[in-house]
């Protein structure tokens, strides 16, 4: 594995992270890698088809977004913003309401996924959609442009065997992430952004409100209570921030990123905060400390 692939981790703490962000495979995987590798293989020549690896940027700066009720303020000025976006299925259609097109959309989860990507016509046509081929097929079948990779799980025959032979053409293999936010992150530093901007990463409290396209006009969803006290939610929570320090530490030792908070609760809390979308950052901060904090949180995984 290259060392992006790896996130600059040893080899104990990787195992323990994988246990977090990879589930087990799944009998919906299987269904839904086996039904993709037949519409790609059908639409091959529809599709812009890329790999992880071949995708480019377009600007320096980029809003990584995740579900925290935090991003409710961000999408109401998102349509301001001149760099790119990178989202997921669960926040595109709520940019497009907010005036923006995201330019990465990814999906991780083979779960769900129906109608998420339900918009006006042709809004995705300039996105790129980026995913894994276990993910639900409704999802490939609304975008038209893909950036495409593979599970990387050392122990599994399923990621390892069968989905090779399955699309032996998609040779990238990544660290999936079971919550987005943190894939989101993880794609920013690989695609070489200098400066990332948390929107939603206030991880494990309320979820945002969701905006829908119904056919005809927009509808919002509000979001259920957060129960802090179920086991479930805070474990949740607690491997989440986990991934999420573990890219960011990455991005900060190996790749230079300068990550900025949108929000006065995220996972940077010690970073200045910055709510000007336009102006440019001179990138002061003090990374040494963030370093220090960082490293103490991820004391759990020596």
């Amino acid at each position: 594995m290259s060392d992006i692939e790896k996130l600059g981790l040893t080899e104990k703490q990787l195992k323990y992270l994988r246990s977090i962000w990879l589930p087990p495979p799944q009998e919906i995987e299987e269904q839904n890698a086996l039904m993709n590798c037949r519409m790609l293989k059908s639409r091959f020549d529809d599709f812009d088809v890329r790999l992880v690896s071949g995708l480019k940027r377009y600007g320096d700066a980029v809003i990584v977004m995740s579900s925290g009720s935090s991003l409710n303020a961000v999408l109401k000025d998102v349509a301001y913003w001149k760099g790119d976006i990178i989202c997921s299925t669960s926040h595109a259609v709520s940019v497009v309401h907010h005036a923006a097109i995201p330019d990465f959309i990814t999906c991780v989860d083979a779960r769900g996924g129906d109608g998420e990507l339900n918009a006006p016509a042709s809004v995705f046509a300039d996105s790129i959609y980026v995913s894994h081929p276990c993910t639900n097929p409704s999802l490939f079948e609304n975008m038209e442009r893909l950036g495409l990779f593979l599970h990387w799980e050392e122990n599994s025959e399923f990621y390892n065997r069968f989905l090779p032979a399955l699309f032996p053409w998609i040779f990238d293999r990544v660290i999936t992430f079971v919550d987005s936010g943190a894939f989101n992150l993880y794609l920013a530093t690989i695609l070489g952004y200098s400066r990332v901007y948390l929107a939603g990463y206030d991880i494990g409290g309320q979820r945002f409100t969701e905006s829908k396209w119904t056919g005809k006009d927009w509808e919002k969803i509000e979001p259920p209570e957060s129960d802090m006290t179920n086991p479930l939610v805070t474990g949740q929570r607690k491997n989440c921030l986990l991934a999420c320090l573990a890219v960011i530490r990455y991005g900060i030792k190996k790749k230079n990123t300068r990550f900025y908070q949108l929000s006065e609760r995220t996972v940077l809390d010690q970073i200045p905060i910055s709510r000007d979308f336009d102006a440019e950052i001179d990138g002061r901060y003090p990374a040494h400390l963030i370093l220090k904090e960082l490293n103490k949180a991820l004391e759990v995984l020596k």
